[in-house]
């Protein structure tokens, strides 16, 4: 089901194997699926023992996914204009209290605001963060957000208890090619005058995304 509306979506090709299946040892699995537009989704790891409430139960995943399309897979708000396909690589371990995540993310025909064009540029981002169960909190720990040859640094939290994740973050570098930035201007609907263009020197972005 869609984030924040009835609209459903397909999920096909699901595969989950388990061996040795134990609810008091820790049990290998694989899981994989092909998500709505085409793109897949692989997992590999361990859960286990299971413990009374499932969500406290430990466990470590290896993530792949690659050309998960944000739009066509209900994962922004219906009235979001964040659209764009995704991959990801990442790594995460769960003891059951808390949950540590490694991840990386190429974003290809990002759109990031409301009119704006695909980027042509990839944007990434390296993050690694930590998740309370308790809380209901993410914290990242340490992050950079790239795009062409520069990069940014990142860093906040997403506040999960609600029935919107809220995003209280901080973007910060003081040495950005302007070639960069410009190459990423349309995904945040930006357009420059017909002919113009933005070459040499660096800039600097101090930023505070905050919302849904």
């Amino acid at each position: 089901r869609h984030l924040g509306s009835g609209k459903t979506s397909e999920y096909s090709k699901l595969r989950l194997d388990a061996r040795d299946v134990s609810p008091t040892s820790s049990v290998p699995y694989e899981f994989s699926a092909t998500v709505p537009g085409g793109g897949t989704v692989d997992v590999k790891g361990t859960f286990g023992p299971l413990a009374e409430q499932s969500e406290r139960t430990p466990m470590n995943a290896t993530v792949t996914v690659r050309g998960f399309d944000i739009a066509a897979t209900g994962f922004s708000d219906p009235g979001s204009p964040l659209k764009g396909l995704v991959d990801v690589d990442a790594d995460a371990k769960s003891d059951g209290t808390r949950t540590d995540v490694d991840a990386k993310l190429i974003g290809k025909q990002m759109c990031l605001a409301v009119g704006c064009t695909p980027s042509a540029t990839p944007i990434g981002i390296d993050v690694k963060a930590n998740y309370l169960l308790a809380d209901r909190v993410a914290k990242l720990t340490s992050g950079l957000l790239k795009f062409g040859n520069s990069s940014a640094n990142l860093s906040g939290t997403v506040d999960l208890k609600g029935a919107k994740p809220q995003v209280d973050a901080r973007i910060e570098s003081s040495s950005l090619a302007v070639s960069d930035v410009e190459s990423v201007l349309p995904a945040l609907g930006i357009v420059l005058p017909p002919g113009a263009r933005l070459e040499g020197g660096t800039a600097s972005v101090h930023a505070t995304p905050t919302g849904p």
